[in-house]
């Protein structure tokens, strides 16, 4: 999954179209010194919420009538949100808007296929090895490491994805 993954995000280049909507952004809020984190914010922020096993089996499992995992999972976003706005700022409030529609996309398509859904032991390893990955490597481009694309894995999601469903 992370290596098929990986070259499929990297051939559509998705951590580019990431930092330059970002970028795009950040034109309109530039501070006087012309310096500002709200691109890395909002990708940082983004991808640490949007990727975990929580987000997915949780969306899910609210999807099917279980609010439990989605309702813990704010609570702890809500304090790494607090924590990462002190080094990036503001830029981080826009990831609200990836994990609203990933959630929501992932609770509709629960409530719509539940009764097609298997919800294997084997989805929920790969969705928790994947998602720790991820987050290991912007934990790594938080420390500043090494500045590694992590956008670029998203599509190894979609591998785990396919143990839902089969």
């Amino acid at each position: 999954c992370m290596v098929v993954g990986t070259l499929i995000g990297s051939l559509i280049k998705i951590q580019e179209r990431f930092a330059t909507f970002t970028e795009n952004i950040e034109k309109k809020f530039k501070k006087d010194n012309g310096k500002t984190n709200i691109a890395e914010g909002f990708i940082s922020a983004s991808l640490l919420f949007c990727v975990g096993a929580m987000t997915i089996y949780g969306s899910i499992s609210a999807g099917l009538g279980d609010n439990k995992t989605l309702l813990i999972k704010s609570v702890l976003d809500g304090v790494v949100a607090l924590l990462l706005t002190v080094k990036y700022g503001f830029g981080v409030a826009f990831s609200a808007i990836p994990v609203f529609l990933i959630q929501g996309l992932f609770a509709l398509l629960a409530t719509s296929i539940g009764d097609f859904l298997n919800a294997s032991v084997n989805f929920r390893q790969e969705l928790s090895a994947i998602g720790g990955v991820f987050v290991f490597m912007i934990g790594i481009n938080l420390l500043e490491i090494k500045k590694i694309p992590v956008a670029n894995l998203l599509p190894a999601l979609l591998g785990a994805c396919y143990f839902l469903i089969f």
